[in-house]
C-alpha cells in the first residue's frame, strides 16, 4: 500500500470489501457465551463466573474493573462470584463484554494511540447509552452494546490499513474523514459475522441516521445520542466537540421522545461516564 492518503484508503477499502478480504476479528468465545447468558432467563452468578474464569486474563481484568473507583465499593471483592453478587450480574456481564471488545477490536499495536482514543470514545458512549436506556425503560444491556460497538468499524478499518501499511505507518489524521465515511458499512459486516442481536446490528449500521433503522430506530437513536454526549464531554478521538444546544436540538431527541429534564440528567452523568471509561482503559 502506498503512502496512506484518503484516496488511497478509499481504493484500498473498496478492494477489501469487493473481494471479501476485509479482515474481521473473530468473536471471542467468552463474549459469545456472555452474550448468550445475557439473553437467557437462567443466567446466574456461578455460570457467568465460570465463563469468565476460563480466560484467566479476562477474569483478572474484570475483577480489577469491579474494584476500581468507578464502582466505589467500600470493601474490595475477593472473587468474581462476590463481585457479581455485590454489583449485579448485568454490570459484571457488561464489564466482561467491554473487555472482550477492547482486547479483540482495539488492540493492534501499530496504531495503539489512535485505537486507545477510539476505545475511550466507545466506552464513554456505552455508559451514556446504558443510562439513556434506563431513563427510557429500554433494554439496558442491548443499549450498552449499541454504544460500545457503534464505531467498531473505524477500529477494524484502521487495523486493516495499519497492517497493510506495515513499517511505512499510517497518518491517522489524514484518514479521519475516510474512516468516518466507511465505518458503518464495515461495522455492519462485523455485526453480521458476530451474529449480534438485530437492534445492535441496526444501531451500528444506522447510528448517524437512526430513522433508517426502522423497527430498531430507538436503539439506533440511543447510540446516536450516546455518541454525541461522548463527544461533548471528551473529544477523545479527535472529533469536534458538539455544543449542548446542538445536542438538545438534534433529531435523535425527538425520535426518543426524550424530555428536557431527562436529557439534563444525562448531561449530569458526565463524570460517572468518564470514570467508567477510565476503568475500562
Amino acid at each position: 500500500m502506498p503512502a496512506a492518503t484518503i484516496s488511497d484508503f478509499d481504493a484500498f477499502v473498496d478492494q477489501l470489501l469487493q473481494s471479501g478480504a476485509l479482515e474481521l476479528p473473530m468473536l471471542p468465545s467468552a463474549m459469545a457465551e456472555t452474550l448468550a447468558l445475557c439473553q437467557s432467563d437462567t443466567a446466574d452468578a456461578a455460570r457467568l463466573s465460570h465463563v469468565i474464569h476460563r480466560d484467566p486474563t479476562l477474569a483478572a481484568n474484570v475483577l480489577k474493573v469491579a474494584n476500581s473507583a468507578a464502582f466505589a465499593l467500600p470493601v474490595p471483592c475477593a472473587s468474581l462470584q462476590q463481585a457479581v453478587a455485590r454489583l449485579g450480574l448485568p454490570r459484571i456481564a457488561e464489564t466482561a463484554l467491554a473487555l472482550c471488545v477492547r482486547g479483540t477490536v482495539f488492540s493492534e499495536p501499530s496504531c495503539r494511540d489512535a485505537l486507545a482514543r477510539l476505545w475511550r470514545h466507545a466506552a464513554l458512549s456505552a455508559c451514556f447509552a446504558r443510562e439513556a436506556a434506563r431513563l427510557l425503560r429500554r433494554n439496558v444491556e442491548t443499549a450498552f452494546l449499541c454504544g460500545l460497538l457503534h464505531d467498531a468499524g473505524k477500529a477494524v478499518l484502521l487495523t486493516s490499513v495499519a497492517r497493510a501499511a506495515g513499517s511505512r505507518g499510517v497518518d491517522v489524521g489524514d484518514l479521519a474523514a475516510a474512516l468516518h465515511a466507511r465505518h458503518q458499512d464495515v461495522g455492519e459486516q462485523l455485526a453480521i459475522a458476530w451474529k449480534l442481536p438485530d437492534p445492535v446490528a441496526a444501531a451500528i449500521a444506522h447510528h448517524h441516521e437512526p430513522e433508517r433503522a426502522h423497527a430498531h430506530g430507538q436503539f439506533a437513536a440511543i447510540a446516536c445520542l450516546a455518541d454525541l454526549l461522548a463527544h461533548f464531554v471528551d473529544a477523545c478521538d479527535g472529533a469536534q466537540m458538539p455544543q449542548a444546544d446542538a445536542i438538545r436540538r438534534h433529531p435523535s431527541i425527538a425520535l426518543l421522545n426524550l424530555y428536557p429534564d431527562q436529557l439534563q440528567t444525562l448531561f449530569a452523568l458526565a463524570s460517572k461516564a468518564q470514570a467508567s471509561a477510565e476503568a475500562f482503559a
